[in-house]
């Protein structure tokens, strides 16, 4: 029998979000003009699972996206329950810097540690775009 979505999240929420809020303390202190935090969320329907670690940079130009996240998300459609993990950012860029996987993974103990033993690069990634300041596919501009 698959693992509810429940289930799932409650897993991905015990094992990551401590190192979420460890590397959201961290960047706070090492970068004081951004905002960080780690929320949690489940969409209406149920589906969705969302644990993110979020940078907010308050002064960035209405041009530029003021936001930066990593997310780990876990999704339910038609039976299967999915699991990625990406570092992305915020509207109007929406750019995906990195994915932990091509394609989700159907969530599984294995995929989950596999997210979690990533962590450390997501947030090496995260510090090195806040000093970048800009998406990635940007930055030549």
């Amino acid at each position: 029998m698959k693992s509810s979505i429940t289930n799932i999240t409650e897993r991905v929420e015990s094992k990551c979000r401590p190192q979420l809020e460890e590397a959201s303390i961290r960047l706070a202190n090492q970068f004081p003009a951004i905002r960080t935090r780690v929320s949690s969320f489940l969409n209406r329907a149920g589906t969705t699972h969302v644990l993110s670690l979020e940078c907010v940079f308050p002064d960035a130009d209405e041009s530029e996206p003021d936001l930066l996240a990593l997310c780990i998300t876990t999704e339910r459609t038609n039976s299967i329950t999915s699991i990625d993990a990406d570092v992305s950012w915020g509207a109007p860029s929406g750019y995906v810097e990195i994915s932990a996987f091509e394609h989700p993974q159907e969530a599984s103990s294995e995929a989950i540690e596999a997210i979690h033993s990533g962590l450390p690069s997501f947030f090496d990634l995260l510090e090195r775009l806040i000093i970048q300041g800009k998406p990635t596919n940007a930055a030549a501009s």
